[in-house]
């Protein structure tokens, strides 16, 4: 068997003889070994280690006849590394071809297990087409075993769809996978533009040509170090949701739901006034979904069993906004309600928006409500792969096994239905008018301080645009902070505004300001976007996964003042220098994969 091995190296001295010699000391039969090393410009003493080992190691080298090959050229990162190290080693970078059956990588700080190559060559079938996936085994920064398991499997649908590798879902571990020479040929080798999830995007594409052949011999030893590239799970959780996303662009807007439509419940019930219950219940009523019952308070849920087949859980903040000692009492009626629903034989789902709650209140028992509803959910939703992680660090456990990934649905979108000028008259304004959009409440968790300077530096730039508040006072604001408001070209709603009201403001503004301490899940920003606006937001939570920085929107640091100015420059020049359907064009991009069906689909749906 030809087996070809990419190393990629960038300052990676206390490792790669470790690395290097695991590959001297497979067992090799008949097999023959490439090792290409591909440095990416080390400062460190890299190269030397490489010759030094190379030097002393000669003799059992050229005995077992394995061609080390090391070469030092700039690359962009790993995955643009290992593409280049397999074109070196198959000849392809000079026009030549050198064939192969089995191709891989192996980072620096990690090993080929023992006897991988022998357990590979004794494979019955032709390996060329097919790629494995074998034990997972760790190791520690001294080269101590920590685990060593079979991998767990995941089914094909899963993988091909690429739902897996976040935070509480399944994970295909890169260190397990060996690959077919042709197989990865026909994959079409890594994303080179790809810094932390390259290996998760050539999996999904392998997959849909392919399924896995899950093996139980294991392939490498994966090193557990404080250094290591993979401990950015934040990053990585960027790059593998926007792959994702393309992966899935065809097949969201097509979701059905199919079967029989479940009666479902909601708790509690904000359809009067919070935009995303009103989206989903329109959604699951377009459907055909049976008629369900609202719940008003949590003791309404006291309500005949067989009234609905699923409990659907929103809102944690209702709750906890009360005083201690009735959420105390509330918390554990709840606790008791829900698993007299289960006992019954219903489903009961919880969908995760933000980590604790707005109002700061109540923590504690916020902390010890979601473990809870941890444990016994059969389904726990969050919208993106980000809020697991955030959940973990929060929480300091994650719902495996019930943890459910699916993206916001869209918000309505409004076109002539109401005579944009009467509205704005309500804000002293016309249609001739520009002007900047901060929706919501005007409230402190929207994080008041950002709110003010942003506003300071709006008028120092242009004195004469107006800044609309599209909600109205929040109770607990002080008359200074109102002060505050009244003294600049602010304008505060003087009405109530339903959606399709906001959504004409939104079109028609410049761009939406959108400001928090802190944040997982952002409704105003889908409620942007599926309005075709421009957003100015802080890097928070998901929001970053779908402002593409510079081109439908500019993300800031709210930790930091001079990054705000940054990018009201930034979204400025947008909209100086881009044609306004360019700019739609490109927001509309981001929003093509927001779907309440396939929200459904995966909320709803029990095999």
């Amino acid at each position: 068997m030809r087996i070809l091995i990419v190393t990629p190296t960038f300052n990676s001295e206390k490792y790669i003889c470790e690395c290097l010699k695991s590959v001297l000391d497979q067992s090799l039969d008949f097999s023959q070994i490439t090792h290409v090393v591909k440095d990416g410009g080390s400062s460190d003493n890299t190269i030397g280690v490489i010759r030094s080992f190379l030097t002393r190691y000669i003799e059992i080298i050229s005995a077992k006849k394995i061609n080390f090959v090391v070469e030092r050229s700039a690359d962009s990162g790993m995955y643009d590394a290992i593409n280049q190290g397999v074109a070196i080693g198959d000849g392809s970078q000079h026009g030549a071809n050198f064939d192969y059956d089995l191709v891989f990588w192996l980072n620096s700080d990690d090993k080929l297990a023992n006897d991988f190559v022998l357990n590979i060559s004794n494979q019955p079938d032709e390996v060329r087409n097919k790629w494995f996936i074998g034990r997972a085994l760790d190791i520690n920064e001294t080269g101590e075993v920590i685990t060593d398991t079979p991998h767990s499997k995941i089914d094909l649908e899963r993988l091909s769809s690429g739902d897996f590798n976040f935070r509480g879902g399944a994970w295909l571990r890169a260190e397990s996978v060996a690959i077919g020479y042709d197989l990865f040929k026909k994959a079409g080798g890594l994303n080179p533009i790809l810094k932390l999830a390259g290996d998760y995007e050539l999996f999904v594409k392998l997959s849909r040509l392919v399924p896995p052949t899950w093996v139980d011999f294991r392939v490498k030893e994966f090193r557990l170090h404080s250094n290591q590239l993979s401990n950015d799970l934040i990053k990585y959780e960027y790059e593998r949701f926007s792959a994702y996303r393309k992966f899935n662009e065809n097949q969201i807007q097509h979701s059905e739901f199919k079967g029989p439509k479940p009666k479902v419940v909601f708790y509690p019930d904000y359809t009067s006034g919070n935009p995303y219950q009103q989206m989903m219940y329109q959604s699951i009523e377009a459907v055909g979904f049976q008629t369900f019952e609202k719940l008003d308070a949590y003791l309404s849920l006291e309500l005949n069993f067989k009234k609905f087949d699923i409990l659907h859980i929103q809102w944690l903040n209702d709750i906890m906004r009360r005083p201690h000692e009735e959420v105390v009492l509330i918390v554990e009626k709840l606790k008791t309600h829900i698993k007299n629903l289960i006992s019954a034989g219903k489903k009961v789902i919880f969908t995760v928006h933000n980590i604790g709650s707005h109002e700061s209140t109540n923590i504690d028992l916020e902390k010890d409500l979601t473990l809870f509803l941890f444990q016994v959910c059969a389904k726990v939703h969050v919208h993106h792969s980000i809020v697991s992680s955030q959940m973990l660090a929060f929480y300091g456990t994650l719902p495996w096994g019930s943890l459910v990934i699916a993206e916001h649905g869209p918000y309505s979108s409004t076109s002539g239905a109401q005579n944009i000028n009467n509205l704005l008259l309500n804000f002293g304004l016309d249609v001739r008018d520009s002007y900047i959009v901060v929706p919501g409440q005007i409230r402190k968790y929207k994080d008041m301080e950002i709110i003010k300077l942003f506003i300071n530096e709006i008028s120092k730039k242009n004195n004469d645009l107006p800044i609309v508040m599209a909600g109205q006072f929040h109770p607990e604001l002080s008359e200074k902070d109102k002060s505050f408001f009244y003294k600049r070209n602010v304008r505060i709603s003087p009405i109530r505004l339903n959606d399709e009201q906001y959504n004409l403001l939104v079109q028609n503004s410049l761009f939406v300001f959108l400001s928090y301490k802190d944040i997982s899940t952002s409704g105003s920003l889908f409620h942007a976007v599926s309005n075709d606006a421009l957003v100015l937001a802080p890097a928070l939570g998901t929001i970053p996964a779908y402002i593409d920085d510079g081109i439908t929107g500019c993300l800031y640091d709210n930790k930091s003042v001079e990054s705000l100015f940054e990018a009201i420059d930034k979204v400025f020049f947008i909209i100086k220098n881009h044609d306004r359907n360019f700019i739609i064009n490109n927001i509309r991009k981001v929003s093509y994969g927001l779907s309440w069906s396939a929200l459904q689909i995966k909320l709803f749906c029990f095999k």
